[in-house]
């Protein structure tokens, strides 16, 4: 099964898995794919989680992967 989101629906885990999913493409809102990854974790845990590519919270988000720091931007994303 396959599964399409937004960002915001991602990060406020607005999904549901039915399984852990192995094949992932993360793209920006220009259809441009910036990461593809491969996880036997829950995605969102790999992404948010302990040791993530992305910390921070819904207000103030620090990219820690290269791919975190092009999502979040070159310091933070604020979505107030």
């Amino acid at each position: 099964m396959m599964i399409e989101i937004n960002f915001k629906d991602f990060y406020e885990y607005r999904y549901r898995e039915d399984g852990f999913y192995e094949l992932y493409v993360i793209k920006n809102a220009f259809e441009e794919i910036l990461y593809v990854g491969i996880s036997n974790q829950n995605i969102w845990n790999r992404w948010f989680g302990w040791n993530g590519h992305i910390t921070g919270d819904a207000n103030y988000m620090i990219g820690e992967s290269t791919v975190g720091k092009k999502i979040v931007g070159p310091k933070y994303l604020r979505k107030n």
